[in-house]
């Protein structure tokens, strides 16, 4: 009211922190992603804020806030073999509980050979007639041709006496972590022959070997730090 006179004071008073959550395990473990599940040990929070550290515990990032009474997150995007280390914490408008944190490694990459002089996409190049993934460490013990534009692996490996080449202009690799040349990369073979190579992953990397490489194009996309680096 703009005039004097009596007024109601309204008080909000929030509940007191939530109990925190207990118990956090781990299933459905593969090389790229987990399931982290908790036991719920309060009835009045409103949620549970899910924190992920890839340095040991040191720092921590949120990640999500799920609803209340959720008991279990599935976790996509990790890396091949890294401990990552996680933070439950139950929360509502009156704070926050303790924290409960937990670690676990994810699954190795496989790991996959060329038996076979052949496209990348043919499965009758590659042992066990698998064709790699990103989450596979690839050795080239062959000619190898990238011949599409969604060839990846995890590690890469040229063998002395290898090579890997491309066919067509569409052609591109792309790299999680390290790739090693002993061998051959030629990727430009000419105008109307050519591929591009790619690093991804937010981590640091190294392009090394004691082979002969010849590139068309180079991308580098390390996420949204300039602490991750590609070493050439």
């Amino acid at each position: 009211s703009a005039a004097q006179g009596s007024r109601v004071v309204y008080t909000f008073t929030p509940p007191a922190a939530p109990a925190a959550p207990s118990a956090l395990n781990f299933t459905s473990i593969a090389s790229s992603s987990m399931t982290l599940n908790w036991t719920d040990n309060s009835s009045t929070e409103t949620g549970f804020a899910i924190f992920k550290s890839e340095n040991g515990g040191v720092s921590y990032n949120l990640i999500y806030t799920t609803a209340a009474n959720v008991v279990t997150y599935p976790v996509t995007g990790l890396l091949p073999g890294t401990t990552y280390f996680w933070k439950i914490v139950a929360v509502n408008e009156g704070g926050s509980s303790s924290n409960l944190i937990a670690s676990q490694v994810t699954n190795p990459p496989g790991s996959i050979s060329s038996i076979a002089n052949g496209a990348w996409s043919s499965a009758a190049t590659w042992a066990g007639g698998v064709v790699p993934t990103a989450f596979d460490n690839v050795v080239i013990a062959n000619n190898v041709n990238v011949d599409v534009a969604t060839a990846t692996c995890y590690n890469l490996t040229v063998n002395n006496g290898s090579t890997l080449s491309c066919t067509g202009t569409t052609g591109v690799l792309t790299v999680g972590n390290n790739a090693s040349n002993n061998g051959i990369i030629d990727f430009y073979v000419g105008a109307s022959q050519y591929a591009s190579l790619k690093f991804n992953n937010a981590n640091n990397a190294v392009f090394g070997g004691t082979g002969t490489t010849d590139l068309n194009s180079l991308t580098i996309d390390k996420g949204s730090s300039n602490a991750n680096i590609l070493e050439l």
